[in-house]
């Protein structure tokens, strides 16, 4: 990707994860249906080969509590900030800064 697609790529992912925790976390039941009906299905093909997994509902627990505080983080040539864990849960979008390994150091 170039350095300008980060920044969409930065929103995309911070609408998709803001999405899907207010669908879990609300009372629309056809989109929670809908979202628990994919989860389920992707769970169900993963407890094929990924052997201890904990039971489903707790998986959709676990992301319903966690969720909220991931941080989504953008880290390359154009970016000045300092590369930091932020938040229990960080996701970082970036080109070549990332690429080459970082050394990230926490809060």
């Amino acid at each position: 990707m170039r350095t300008q697609d980060h920044n969409h790529i930065v929103t995309l992912i911070d609408e998709f994860k803001d999405d899907v925790h207010r669908i879990l976390k609300g009372e629309d039941s056809r989109q929670r249906e809908s979202l628990i009906s994919d989860l389920k299905e992707a769970y169900d093909d993963l407890v094929h080969t990924q052997v201890g997994l904990p039971p489903f509902e707790e998986i959709i627990e676990k992301i319903k509590f966690y969720l909220g505080g991931a941080n989504v983080k953008l880290i390359n040539a154009t970016s000045s900030d300092e590369i930091k864990l932020t938040s229990t849960y960080n996701l970082f979008v970036g080109g070549n800064k990332l690429g080459r390994g970082v050394t990230l150091k926490t809060c």
